[in-house]
């Protein structure tokens, strides 16, 4: 019973990790629609997410997809992984 209840509990972290990412993602997608900077996109992170913002080199790697036309802020890596199972 233990093993399950610690399964579920750590499902549910990964979630949650998975949606503030996507959170994230989407923040930057808006910050490069709405003109912003990558430095003023990491700024805005950084503030809004303290210690649970992505890393500097994460943001300007997503920064760089969205303004390059990318619209999905899925990590096909995190997809694949679930597929898989």
């Amino acid at each position: 019973m233990v093993c399950d209840y610690e399964l579920v509990l750590q499902m549910k972290i990964f979630c949650l990790v998975i949606g503030v990412m996507e959170e994230q993602r989407e923040a930057i997608k808006f910050c490069v629609k709405a003109g912003k900077s990558a430095v003023e996109t990491i700024k805005l992170i950084n503030k809004d997410y303290g210690s649970a913002a992505m890393r500097r080199a994460n943001v300007y790697r997503w920064y760089a997809r969205f303004r390059d036309g990318r619209e999905d802020v899925k990590d096909q890596r995190n997809c694949d992984l679930k597929n898989r199972e």
